[in-house]
């Protein structure tokens, strides 16, 4: 476990200075697909040995320490405790949040539920979606990877116009269609087992942030062309209207990283300039994989036997 959170963070490093190295010019999907690379080594902890791995230039693992059986065991029990309080309150807030939401009905303006069934219909998506407005909601999110459920605050409906809520459901839908729910239960998950690694934290905070552009990129992707500068306010509009972003951790909301709205406005600008990197993007991504996914070829040695230093008289 402290093998694999040392190496990712690690490889959390190399990701954070490949994006500021290729700034904005980085189609925001493969921003994301970086971050897969981290949870990958965060779930495969050994990879095949290399000449190549970045892992030749650091150490193989933290020198060994000394414990006595006790302290091993408190270390295993606070760990344990660690895991339980976060999964914990992952379990508490999703189920408060289900409860709540199983008692509402769900949006039958008919209005409403045509922009749905269009933006259903554009990006193809067979999957019923339905729309509820629960109480305590402060922005809208996409809930449920099984049954999922669009929703909004209460009043939101009747504030934002057709085209709007288009924006709206388009962004909503993108993350359907990117999975992104089942991907934030593995990182939910991976959160849990490394809660003791800040760097694992701020990792999944950026990841979060750049899946937002991601959805925004899929969502434009669907629009009308030349619609960025509408998309964009509309994400303006949703700031000053709603109250926050989305606190349950296996949400996955419009407003998820208020502090990156600017880069995000701006990435939404751009959409559509960054086509020229898509084959630089794979060539970085592969890179990116072979440094970070493999071990050092010491790695794979195994330890010395005992005595193997000692020359024959």
């Amino acid at each position: 476990m402290l093998r694999a959170s040392w190496q990712a963070s690690v490889l959390v490093g190399v990701v954070l200075v490949v994006q500021g190295v290729t700034a904005a010019k980085l189609p925001a999907r493969w921003r994301f697909a970086l971050w897969w690379l981290v949870l990958i080594r965060l779930v495969l902890p050994f990879g095949p040995g290399s000449r190549w791995s970045l892992f030749n230039l650091t150490p193989l693992q933290a020198p060994a320490v000394s414990v006595t059986p006790l302290v091993g065991t408190a270390l295993a029990v606070v760990w344990a405790a660690g895991i339980l309080g976060v999964v914990g309150r992952i379990v508490w807030e999703n189920q408060r949040l289900a409860f709540a939401v199983v008692k509402r009905r769900s949006v039958t303006d008919a209005a409403v539920l045509d922009v749905l069934e269009d933006c259903r219909a554009l990006m193809r998506i067979h999957t019923p979606v339905a729309i509820v407005e629960p109480p305590h909601v402060s922005s809208s999110a996409l809930h449920g990877f099984i049954r999922p459920r669009l929703l909004v605050p209460p009043g939101l409906l009747r504030t934002f116009s057709r085209e709007e809520l288009r924006f709206i459901f388009l962004h909503e839908l993108a993350h359907l269609q990117r999975h992104d729910i089942v991907v934030g239960w593995l990182v939910a998950a991976l959160q849990a087992l490394h809660w003791f690694n800040p760097v694992i934290w701020t990792a999944f905070l950026r990841m979060r942030a750049d899946r937002e552009l991601a959805a925004d990129e899929l969502a434009l992707w669907h629009a009308k062309p030349k619609e960025n500068r509408a998309y964009a306010e509309t994400i303006i509009k949703l700031l000053e209207t709603c109250s926050g972003r989305t606190t349950v951790p296996t949400l996955v909301g419009i407003l998820e990283d208020r502090s990156h709205m600017t880069r995000r406005i701006r990435q939404i600008a751009r959409f559509g300039t960054t086509r020229q990197w898509l084959a630089i993007s794979f060539f970085i991504m592969l890179v990116v994989a072979l440094v970070g996914l493999t071990d050092g070829k010491s790695a794979r040695s195994g330890p010395r036997p005992p005595g193997s230093s000692i020359q024959k008289e």
